[in-house]
């Protein structure tokens, strides 16, 4: 007598199908409602992302001044731009400019030389490509791109940004510039 195989019923290929529809009922609505928010995570263990705690109380305690802060540079160009390390500026000028005190303004210097001209009149802080300008209360600060990244001793690119342009908006809301004097020293000679 033959043996009888006993026949298996599978079902792989059905729960694979039955598993990909329950994959793209669930997660394509989770992603397509994340993706209309544009709502992102800071991860990284220094919050390097996200805006310090001095920073918000800085500008909620000056909630009644008007804080204009320009980016001499498109701020959409900053976030495509192929180099990783000018996220942490793109992160921190994309939040600054949710608060409803700070007016912000991205540009290109070279396509409006107009307003450039109007943020430096006597021409003594020199605007250049990639400059971030604050100006409130008749004051007005440049935080210079090359000191917006600086280099630690070994030689590694810090951000220092966050920082530059709290102290620059601390000086424009305060309402007078630090006086600055020079001493000369006279040598009688004999």
């Amino acid at each position: 007598m033959e043996k009888q195989k006993k026949k298996k019923l599978d079902l792989s290929g059905a729960f694979a199908f039955i598993l990909a529809i329950l994959v793209l009922v669930i997660f394509i609505p989770i992603n397509l409602i994340i993706s209309y928010y544009d709502k992102g995570f800071d991860m990284t263990p220094s919050k390097k992302y996200t805006l310090d705690d001095k920073t918000v109380k800085l500008i909620n305690d000056n909630a009644d001044k008007e804080i204009e802060l320009y980016f001499l540079y498109e701020l959409e160009d900053l976030r495509t731009s192929k180099r990783n390390d000018l996220l942490p500026l793109y992160h921190t000028l994309n939040q600054l400019k949710e608060f409803d005190n700070i007016k912000f303004t991205s540009f290109d210097p070279n396509e409006n030389a107009t307003l450039t001209k109007s943020l430096d009149p006597e021409g003594v802080i020199a605007p250049e490509m990639s400059d971030i300008i604050i100006r409130c209360n008749g004051i007005t600060k440049k935080v210079s791109q090359y000191k917006v990244f600086q280099q630690d001793a070994q030689g590694i690119n810090e951000y220092a940004g966050e920082q530059l342009i709290d102290s620059a908006i601390a000086t424009c809301v305060s309402g007078s510039l630090p006086t600055v004097y020079f001493l000369t020293v006279m040598v009688k000679r004999p």
